[in-house]
């Protein structure tokens, strides 16, 4: 809600799962009657929450003096499309980090005497991982250049949906790496066990066998 006082606009409403919000030092809205308010910080009352996962989500209520700009001076669609091209960046950036863990959890993690990182199947799914992100931030790249320079609707939308199908590669991927390690070290471990077990059997059959012939050496005595 929107309504004026003799300082300004004076802009009232709530935001509910807001990712990130504590750390906002400035809202930026869409009003449904037309034109884009920023609110600075003092305007806000931010109640920290999270999701499942533990991220931040706060609940935001707008209730101060804001700065409204007229559809003349900032099109709403053309701060969606920046808003869309900050998400793809922030997709992209997610990539690269989780590249980057990948590659140094392969290298410092050793199976059978050497790192994973020099197995043949571990390589070919990081050379995927690689190509993905590398695809992934070059249309990012390029979308934040086209949109210093003017137009930029198709190159961004591009660069999102890239760097989407790119996440979605990339996540398999990345699990799967470490996963295969896991399942490598539980096959070992359980190798080991079976092994362990095998020797515990065979020395128990021997304390058996001893058992059964020192039994049969004293009844051999006493039957003499």
């Amino acid at each position: 809600q929107t309504g004026f006082s003799a300082r300004g606009t004076v802009l009232r409403g709530t935001l509910t799962g807001v990712p990130f919000g504590r750390y906002a030092t400035h809202l930026v809205l869409l009003l449904s009657g037309g034109g884009v308010a920023v609110a600075q910080r003092e305007a806000l009352r931010i109640t920290q929450s999270s999701n499942l996962a533990g991220e931040a989500r706060d609940d935001i209520l707008v209730e101060g003096l804001v700065v409204v700009a007229r559809p003349g001076r900032m099109l709403p669609e053309a701060l969606a499309e920046q808003a869309a091209l900050g998400r793809t960046a922030l997709i992209t950036g997610a990539l690269e980090r989780a590249l980057a863990l990948a590659l140094e959890y392969t290298r410092g993690r050793k199976q059978f005497g050497k790192p994973l990182a020099a197995f043949q199947a571990i390589q070919q799914q990081l050379a995927i991982l690689a190509a993905e992100v590398a695809a992934a931030a070059t249309l990012t790249d390029y979308a934040a250049r086209a949109a210093s320079e003017g137009e930029a609707g198709n190159a961004i939308a591009a660069a999102k949906v890239r760097a989407g199908q790119a996440a979605g590669h990339a996540c398999r991927i990345a699990h799967l790496v470490i996963a295969q390690h896991d399942l490598l070290e539980v096959a070992h471990r359980r190798r080991r066990e079976q092994l362990a077990d095998r020797f515990v059997a065979r020395v128990k059959r021997i304390e058996i066998e001893k058992l059964e012939l020192l039994h049969e050496q004293r009844c051999r005595h006493r039957a003499h």
